[in-house]
């Protein structure tokens, strides 16, 4: 059991000691600062304040932010792994961000896709935009030796992503699905931190009605 599982697992004993199963109110954002005198393994501060906010009620927008190179994209991973280890109620995926012309829905459509490989409409959306299907993605990473896990760039496997005419729509429309099975979907969309500010605004303005929607987002950005 790794310190951020015994931390999740902390967590939860405090509100089952009050007989609460979740926080039954709204909390106030917490400022997730990485320090850059402080490596992954010592951000016990970092985990226990994004696992109570994971533990509320209320759908959360969470961004965690840092200098590039500081431990982002590891510390949400790690994050995402215990909720799948320690939370089977909730579906946990991650993308990292292309560079150029993908919207926030799109990457989040991709990445709740990919989450779902037994389902036959989410693989079918990945055929259509030029993306294989996470059976297939799999199967490939496995024979090279390499690791399958969390959904990850699809840079490598596609020059274009050939996006959905409403990528909103069918982001909503999946989600739905997924919701038929689990009490809880948190995206992670990593990587916004090595976009254009000016580009990265637009995005988030673009994405309001997404982000303000039934999944959880986790996102990871650059403290100017």
């Amino acid at each position: 059991m790794s310190e951020a599982d015994k931390l999740w697992d902390e967590t939860g004993d405090i509100w089952s000691s009050w007989n609460l199963q979740e926080i039954p109110f709204s909390e106030s954002a917490s400022s997730l600062r990485s320090n850059l005198d402080k490596v992954f393994t010592g951000r016990t501060k970092e985990l226990k304040q994004i696992f109570n906010l994971l533990r509320g009620r209320e759908r959360k927008r969470i961004l965690v932010y840092g200098s590039v190179g500081i431990g982002k994209t590891a510390f949400i991973l790690e994050v995402l792994s215990v909720l799948q280890r320690k939370s089977k109620d909730t579906l946990a995926t991650y993308i990292s961000l292309p560079t150029e012309k993908t919207d926030l829905a799109t990457a989040a459509l991709i990445a709740l896709a990919r989450s779902m490989p037994e389902d036959e409409w989410a693989q079918q959306l990945l055929k259509q935009m030029g993306l294989v299907s996470e059976l297939t993605r799999k199967t490939k990473t496995k024979i090279e030796g390499k690791f399958a896990g969390f959904g990850g760039s699809f840079e490598e496997e596609s020059e274009t992503v050939n996006p959905t005419q409403f990528p909103t729509l069918a982001f909503q429309d999946l989600l739905d699905r997924a919701l038929q099975k689990y009490t809880r979907v948190v995206i992670a969309i990593d990587d916004l931190d090595k976009q254009d500010p000016d580009r990265v605004r637009q995005l988030l303005h673009n994405a309001q009605g997404m982000l303000k929607g039934d999944a959880w987002f986790i996102l990871t950005g650059h403290p100017s």
